[in-house]
């Protein structure tokens, strides 16, 4: 009797045993990759694929997409931290960019640029360029400048522009550029030019409601787009400079405050 109790008890454990290894196995081919300490993270890029078709993959390859800024506009996401999640940067429908969680960021190569990337892209020779942000004339061999004073968060590719400028030799007498030149007190010069400005053998053209406003004591050049002005002529810069002028004379302000006064034409 004591020998069937502890056969059927032995069968019984059996297919306990057999029955919990079944089930564990079940679990195990259900389980989310994204899930626990064993995440399987993506297999490939996903940079260059449109929207679709990076969900496709995502939800292929078992784990969570979601985009959490589009064309320059942040997204609003919930704050809990999933292992092996997407979070895409997309442009005009493309993943341009995505970190995974878990992971470091994943980002496409792009060449960057600063202030001082045109001095060793920019030949000497090369006397009208682009150093990245503003627009630079100079003479051939100088290493002193006149460039435009525009304010850059960003640089983009510097590049030589002299053969987009003007040939020197094309240009028929008169020119049709204007030069005026002013000499104010304490002995402060400077010249403002239309439709052209002529630095060395390089002419940049102008538009016609601007201006270059040269500055002798800092050596430097600014262009100044005219203003609505009930008296005379106005011209401003990007920066805040001011060029007013009423027949011969002019003066020239920073804000409020003057610059140079009582300017006559020589």
């Amino acid at each position: 009797m004591k020998q069937s109790i502890l056969l059927l008890a032995l069968s019984l454990m059996t297919l306990t045993l057999t029955a919990c290894s079944s089930e564990n196995n079940t679990h195990s081919s259900n389980t989310p990759t994204v899930a626990g300490s064993n995440t399987e993270y993506p297999s490939g890029d996903y940079i260059g694929m449109t929207v679709p078709q990076a969900q496709a993959k995502a939800k292929a390859e078992g784990v969570p997409f979601r985009i959490t800024m589009a064309d320059g506009e942040a997204f609003a996401v919930t704050m809990d931290y999933r292992i092996g999640r997407i979070n895409a940067e997309v442009e005009n429908g493309v993943v341009v960019s995505y970190t995974v969680e878990g992971q470091e960021a994943v980002v496409p190569d792009k060449e960057t640029y600063n202030q001082d990337s045109w001095k060793t892209m920019i030949a000497d020779s090369c006397t009208s360029y682009f150093d990245g942000c503003n627009n630079c004339t100079r003479a051939e061999g100088s290493t002193m400048a006149a460039c435009t004073e525009k304010f850059c968060n960003a640089y983009q590719k510097p590049e030589c522009l002299d053969a987009q400028a003007m040939n020197p030799d094309e240009v028929t007498a008169p020119s049709r550029g204007r030069k005026i030149s002013y000499q104010c007190d304490g002995g402060n010069k400077f010249t403002v030019s239309f439709d052209e400005y002529v630095s060395g053998d390089s002419i940049m053209k102008l538009q016609a409601d601007q201006l270059m406003f040269s500055d002798t004591q800092t050596r430097t050049a600014t262009i100044m787009n005219r203003k609505v002005s009930a008296s005379g002529e106005k011209y401003e810069s990007a920066e805040g400079l001011v060029f007013w002028s009423k027949g011969t004379t002019a003066m020239v302000m920073q804000g409020e405050e003057d610059v140079y006064e009582n300017c006559e034409q020589v």
